[in-house]
């Protein structure tokens, strides 16, 4: 039934009274010990502190009467008297009315257009070094694992400090010359240093040498196509450490490249060569002159 406590509760209940009770016992008696000294008389001095100290005796008897009855009551209890199970409630469930919507109009079917293909991007391959240009390598010192290139920064041009001058992901035409800057750290001296410019994913420009600059720092990858102009497309910038793919990034040009003007060129008409004309030949005249 609700509200009635088991045998355990009821031992544990009567446990928490003996450890009050003990405690209350405890103070008194160290109230007595307190006051005894201050008596007037021997007798009644030594009289208060024994009281003190029996009732200091009383109350671990007390405190050690709880503890049993905390410790070993319930089993001595169940000897004496059968425990009797007990029911426990069962909550009945109520039920929640919920509220039924009635549509009013009933809307059209929409149609619902369904992708006939799925495009999955495939995942980018890693850069590699076309296989003409490895031809052409002149070192084979191996990177340093630790050799890192950061990413780029596409500008016109760069002040003495690499700072970049006029910087962009897009660049307009007329435009002939773009550089590319970066940093870099725990480059090898001889590695061999490939740098490869892509057009709309055809190599257009590739420089490849030894490296014999500092081994950490800031660099420049710089394509000048002068007296042309660059081509309208997307362009990419890898960069290799031997055949180790460090870096790349992109760029865009926009606009058509100016055409070059025709210049007229002068055109040397030749003259025909002078016809000779025959001259007379003179005949000689014989002069005889008569001596004396």
């Amino acid at each position: 039934m609700p509200g009635h406590l088991t045998i355990e509760q009821d031992l544990l209940i009567l446990a928490g009274v003996l450890v009050a009770i003990s405690l209350l016992v405890v103070a008194a008696g160290l109230l007595l010990l307190r006051r005894a000294p201050h008596q007037p008389f021997f007798l009644i001095r030594q009289q208060t502190a024994a009281a003190g100290w029996r009732l200091l005796i009383v109350a671990l008897a007390i405190l050690a009467l709880a503890g049993t009855v905390r410790l070993f009551g319930a089993p001595v209890v169940f000897q004496v008297i059968t425990p009797t199970p007990s029911i426990t409630p069962t909550p009945s469930i109520t039920l929640t009315p919920t509220i039924t919507f009635t549509p009013s109009r009933t809307p059209p079917p929409t149609i619902t257009l369904t992708a006939t293909m799925t495009f999955t991007p495939s995942p980018s391959p890693t850069p590699l070094v076309p296989f003409t240009i490895l031809q052409q390598f002149t070192s084979n010192v191996t990177p340093d694992p630790r050799l890192a290139v950061r990413p780029l920064t596409f500008a016109e041009s760069f002040t003495k400090d690499y700072e970049p001058v006029l910087p962009g992901e897009v660049f307009f035409n007329p435009i002939q010359k773009i550089v590319g800057i970066f940093n870099y750290e725990n480059i090898n001296l001889g590695v061999q240093w490939t740098v490869i410019w892509y057009r709309d994913g055809s190599p257009t420009f590739w420089e490849s040498y030894p490296w014999g600059g500092a081994m950490s720092g800031r660099g420049a990858v710089t394509w000048n196509t002068s007296p042309n102009f660059f081509l309208p497309g997307t362009y990419e910038v890898q960069i290799f450490a031997g055949s180790v793919w460090k870096q790349s990034g992109q760029f865009n040009v926009v606009g058509p490249a100016p055409q070059p003007t025709d210049t007229v060129s002068p055109t040397i008409t030749r003259l025909p060569p002078p016809t000779a004309t025959p001259s007379v030949l003179k005949t000689p005249t014989l002069t005889i002159t008569a001596t004396k």
